[in-house]
């Protein structure tokens, strides 16, 4: 199975999703590994903890929950 457009249709679908990468080549089953769209830093191109406010309101208003960490975000 093609992992681009599963990669695609998920970003498409989660808007708080910076990155996915699909996983699983010849294997039973497949993983992800994602990343939330975070603050980067312009002077060292660093991406901070800290959520973009898009990502910290969708959160909000699509799950009901306040967060405005990447970790914050994962742990729920």
């Amino acid at each position: 199975m093609a992992p681009v457009p599963i990669e695609d249709n998920f970003k498409e679908a989660c808007p708080p999703c910076s990155n996915i990468m699909v996983v699983g080549e010849q294997q039973r089953f497949m993983a992800a590994i994602i990343s939330f769209k975070v603050d980067v830093d312009m002077v060292t191109g660093v991406p901070s903890k800290n959520l973009m406010p898009e990502t910290a309101n969708f959160f909000k208003n699509e799950l009901g929950v306040e967060v405005k960490t990447s970790d914050e975000a994962a742990a729920n």
